[in-house]
């Protein structure tokens, strides 16, 4: 658990598990069940790019598999800045897995709001698009790895220049330990139209 969070109550657990909302199943698993049901129906659509629940599925798990190997471990959290792209999806899902935690920060977001982010979840990589609507993410990763000592990696998709590209960050899917369903699984932000955000 985070620091400072204690466990569930056993009244909010039970209620929970009678409406079945709470399964006791880690939310990466929620699309490998899917997958098995419905393995060809399409689960996402990103421009000329069509994934099966299936193809989802082994892209999560080649790139939980590959984000391992290079010692992400559970418990830990990643920035993750992408737009609405389909790597957002098999990057969060490949997360879920490996019970790693995904700090959610906005494509808007910049400098100020990022590093706050960053410090707050400690977090130790940072998942980016090369650029979105304009905007060249690059430079600003160049500046949250000096600000942030906790930011070992950097992931882009697209054209990486010193970074590493998301797409290198594969390996061939083997069984990982799954992660425990009682801890958290995302942080997300909240926060009005004046101040930093909160997690």
């Amino acid at each position: 658990m985070l620091d400072g969070c204690t466990d569930w109550p056993d009244d909010f657990i039970r209620r929970y598990r009678e409406q079945g909302y709470w399964r006791g199943v880690p939310l990466g698993e929620l699309l490998r069940e899917q997958a098995r049901r419905t393995p060809d129906k399409e689960a996402l659509v990103d421009g000329s790019r069509r994934w099966s629940y299936a193809e989802l599925d082994h892209e999560a798990d080649r790139l939980a598999a590959g984000l391992s190997e290079r010692g992400l471990v559970a418990g830990q959290r990643v920035l993750v800045q992408l737009p609405n792209i389909a790597e957002f999806f098999s990057l969060t899902f490949a997360l879920l897995r490996l019970g790693v935690i995904p700090v959610f920060a906005l494509p808007a977001h910049r400098e100020h709001e990022l590093a706050h982010l960053a410090h707050l979840s400690q977090a130790v990589a940072y998942v980016i698009v090369d650029q979105h609507l304009g905007f060249d993410y690059r430079p600003l990763a160049r500046t949250l790895r000096q600000q942030v000592p906790s930011l070992q990696q950097v992931w882009v998709v697209g054209a990486a220049e010193e970074f590493v590209p998301l797409a290198q960050c594969v390996a061939s899917p083997r069984e990982l330990p799954a992660p425990d369903s009682r801890e958290v699984a995302v942080l997300l932000l909240s926060g009005g139209t004046t101040g930093l955000p909160k997690l």
